[in-house]
């Protein structure tokens, strides 16, 4: 309840922007952009590489130039949002921007796919609180890195044997307080319901595959199955080669400098 009415008054407020704008004469000039924090604050959504932790809303608004009523279903990443801003203003995005620039999205007549060659994103994880150490005390990252496409989610945990959500001895800080984690944390290996414990806070494998569509919480993990092996790997070298050109640290074998 709580949640739903932090919604409402986000909500609210947007209301009291738009207003705002008009009575100043500004409306018809700004480009209005809404979006969310990364998932809800519950175990295994924000901060976890599962659908409900990055899957989240994207509302544009410019009144006169972007038509409403439309649904788009390009992929695009939170790093698209500098270059478009950028392009807008009339000015070119810096080269070390990974993003693109989805105006061309923002300014169609047409719903549906705009761009054919937006049919996945990419998506990362080093570091989202602290609460997860080694021997000496340094505060190591998570490394993940992933891709989405229209049908399958690739997760590819980096360091499968450090605690994803934090160490068990600093309370698993990576998620929130809340009665849920009371409970799941408080579960014993003996309980019947002790997998949910391993769902939401224990080790992963290194690999996880995901039918978005048939699962969109992500709980049959399909990198298991003998028959996944050779979509696993055409998604990994899809996904590294992407990030290598990027010049992503971790995956050109330098990631200890997230630690």
């Amino acid at each position: 309840m709580d949640y739903a009415n932090e919604v409402e008054w986000f909500d609210t407020h947007v209301g009291k922007a738009i207003k705002a704008l008009e009575k100043k004469g500004l409306l018809k000039n700004t480009m209005v952009i809404i979006t969310s924090d990364h998932g809800m604050p519950f175990p295994r959504v924000k901060g976890q590489i599962y659908e409900e932790g990055f899957h989240i809303p994207l509302i544009a608004y410019w009144k006169g130039k972007i038509i409403s009523g439309r649904t788009v279903s390009d992929f695009i990443s939170f790093s698209d949002l500098a270059p478009t801003f950028m392009e807008v203003a009339g000015e070119t995005p810096h080269q070390q921007m990974t993003g693109g620039s989805i105006v061309k999205q923002l300014f169609s007549s047409k719903s549906g796919r705009i761009d054919t060659s937006r049919d996945h994103v990419l998506l990362g994880k080093e570091r989202h609180d602290v609460g997860r150490s080694n021997e000496d005390g340094t505060d190591l990252a998570y490394p993940v890195r992933a891709i989405r496409n229209d049908s399958l989610l690739y997760v590819h945990n980096i360091q499968p044997e450090r605690w994803p959500v934090g160490n068990p001895e600093y309370g698993f800080m990576n998620t929130d307080g809340s009665p849920t984690k009371s409970y799941i944390t408080s579960i014993k290996p003996d309980d019947a319901e002790y997998h949910f414990f391993e769902m939401n806070f224990d080790m992963k494998p290194e690999n996880e595959l995901y039918n978005i569509q048939k699962d969109p919480h992500c709980i049959n993990n399909l990198a298991e199955k003998p028959e996944y092996k050779s979509v696993i790997k055409e998604l990994r070298t899809e996904m590294e080669t992407e990030l290598i050109a990027q010049g992503d640290p971790r995956t050109l074998g330098k990631g200890d400098i997230f630690d």
